[in-house]
């Protein structure tokens, strides 16, 4: 269990540490003299990025809310 737990921890660091990187690389892209369209298409590539993160980190959610679960009934 422990091992299971321990790689869902690195799960999270991964999709966050990937966040970081990728919201870094966005914000790099755009300069103060960036025409507007890049900056929309940052801007729409950062709500996709974080509706996929939502969705990730939701599922790592649910996972250890069921491994609650089943301690509750042990």
């Amino acid at each position: 269990m422990n091992r299971e737990v321990k790689a869902h921890f690195q799960n999270i660091s991964n999709l966050l540490g990937s966040a970081d990187t990728e919201f870094s690389y966005l914000s790099a892209k755009l300069t103060y003299d960036v025409e507007s369209r890049r900056t929309h298409g940052a801007i729409l590539q950062a709500v996709s990025r974080l509706e996929k993160l939502e969705e990730q980190i939701e599922q790592e959610e649910s996972w250890f809310n069921e491994q609650l679960e089943e301690e509750k009934e042990h």
